[in-house]
């Protein structure tokens, strides 16, 4: 029962918190059976992931599920034009009940799907190769490449702003994309469906993710 692994993984995240232990940033709940890896090594699930970990899902078909303790959903999959995603957790501190969090992708997809009811001093962000997402409650894709990022809405909304000039900016709320153009250093919004068949797939909490090719 996939429900019951997310539970396990909120649970045992949760516990180590309270106990005063270092916290994990996020728990690998599903992962496939081969293709990812955690700091070079074969990942497993119900494995542990902390600040600096780094996660690669590398070949045809693979792909895993990370679970935060604030029960943000995190899926990473390779595409067939990027090739293997890359991802970090740079940043995690808790001050009380407030956490912040920075997630870093440097090649590849990710989909996150994010609580709406998380705590309002909570900051949860995602930098990639070009941009950072400033995120709340929402569900969201973001994929990056040498050509540029990719910002894609399912829900909610998402401020985000260029790695070079943080005074550029742009809103994407629902059924919208923005795509920052590493040639030309601009962000340029256009419409986004996540109910197609090969997008809604990503943001499904179980099973096996279909892979997608990104159009750059």
């Amino acid at each position: 029962m996939k429900w019951l692994t997310v539970l396990v993984a909120a649970m045992g995240l949760l516990w180590a918190e309270s106990c005063g232990e270092a916290p994990k940033a996020a728990t690998l709940y599903e992962v496939s059976s081969a293709g990812v890896t955690v700091n070079d090594q074969p990942a497993k699930a119900q494995q542990k992931i902390g600040v600096s970990d780094r996660v690669v899902v590398a070949s045809k078909g693979a792909f895993a599920r990370l679970l935060l303790s604030d029960g943000t959903k995190i899926f990473l999959l390779p595409d067939d034009k990027i090739g293997e995603t890359r991802f970090t957790l740079d940043k995690y501190t808790q001050d009380g009940s407030t956490r912040q969090v920075l997630l870093r992708l440097m090649q590849g997809v990710v989909t996150l799907l994010v609580p709406k009811n998380r705590p309002k001093g909570d900051i949860l962000e995602v930098q990639a190769s070009f941009t950072t997402t400033a995120i709340r409650g929402t569900e969201l894709k973001i994929t990056s490449s040498p050509e540029g990022d990719t910002i894609a809405l399912k829900e909610g909304s998402v401020e985000v702003r260029s790695n070079k000039d943080p005074a550029k900016t742009q809103t994407v709320s629902i059924g919208e994309q923005v795509r920052f153009d590493a040639k030309t250093s601009l962000l340029s919004k256009s419409t986004y469906n996540p109910f197609d068949n090969a997008e809604s797939a990503l943001f499904r909490d179980s099973g096996v993710p279909v892979r997608t090719t990104i159009e750059q």
